[in-house]
């Protein structure tokens, strides 16, 4: 009974032994690993094998890395996808997908309940971390803490992981550190964070988030009951973010820590800081230190 086949990756099988490999597997009922990693599969191959893993009940792992494998190939395999129940990880990476087959396989995944491990890294598309995360995070009911520190993200890859995040209960920290995150992505990011119960460690220094982004976090910390660490350092933030933060702390009763070091407030917004935070629950503050305000609140 073979229950897990790993192809020699010299063999370079290529789309006409994809072919083959589909039609012995029109009838397996027991293998569950499949490993076709360097073997110059292209799209052609690709759609004899999702063929069959449309009728497949077994497989729970497939490895394609390092093939040929390009958007059309990857939509024949999101349309397997959406409704599979039994694959758990599908390695995709080191291919040659590009942003519209990712955005094709993340909302054929939209659905799909089970697939628990997705990668794509190694691909040209720009979305490969954030689609990859947003799989985990939907899926994964065991994981609790996403880093994304450092992987480009910019406001358009953002929005797929802020989608999964919206009914997501098992999170409770983020780190989406020295990205490229700009007010637009705060937004996508706050709109899912709006009714999160979950969620306890946020960390979005080195960004680009200034004034009108603060704005968007500081209506959802209005109402946030979980959040008791976030980190803003770096980003651009003024003093009109400094007196969105303020209006915040004056309510907020759950913040304890809040770093906003190597930002641009002045004395206006400093001032504000430093009275709300005389009322407040906040015990960790770091500020840019261009005030001599802050220096009651440090």
């Amino acid at each position: 009974m073979v229950t897990n086949l790993y192809d020699d990756q010299r063999n370079r099988i290529g789309d006409e032994g994809a072919k083959y490999l589909a039609d012995a597997l029109k009838t397996n009922k027991t293998l569950t690993t499949l490993n076709l990693s360097h073997n110059s599969i292209g799209d052609v191959g690709v759609k004899y094998l999702s063929d069959v893993l449309q009728k497949n009940t077994t497989l729970t792992s497939l490895d394609l890395s390092w093939n040929q494998i390009g958007d059309i190939g990857v939509q024949y395999l999101a349309d397997v996808l959406r409704n599979n129940q039994t694959l758990l990880a599908l390695d995709l990476g080191e291919n040659q997908i590009e942003d519209n087959g990712l955005q094709y396989l993340y909302h054929a995944l939209i659905d799909n309940k089970t697939l628990i491990k997705l990668e794509l890294q190694g691909n040209p598309g720009s979305y490969c971390t954030s689609i990859s995360a947003a799989v985990q995070i939907r899926n994964d009911k065991t994981i609790t803490k996403i880093d994304l520190k450092h992987k480009s993200t910019g406001d358009n890859d953002i929005k797929f992981v802020s989608e999964a995040l919206h009914n997501n209960e098992t999170i409770t920290e983020l780190n989406l550190s020295e990205n490229k995150i700009g007010e637009r992505g705060v937004q996508h990011l706050c709109d899912a964070l709006q009714n999160n119960k979950t969620l306890e460690i946020l960390t979005l220094s080195h960004n680009e988030i200034n004034d009108i982004g603060v704005q968007y976090l500081a209506n959802v910390l209005q109402n946030n009951t979980t959040i008791i660490k976030l980190d803003l350092q770096s980003n651009q933030i003024g003093d009109a973010g400094a007196q969105y933060l303020a209006d915040v702390l004056r309510n907020n009763k759950v913040l304890i820590t809040l770093n906003l070091e190597s930002n641009q407030i002045g004395d206006a917004g400093a001032q504000q800081l430093a009275f709300a935070l005389k009322n407040n629950e906040v015990t960790n503050f770091f500020g840019n230190r261009t005030s001599n305000y802050l220096d009651c609140c440090i």
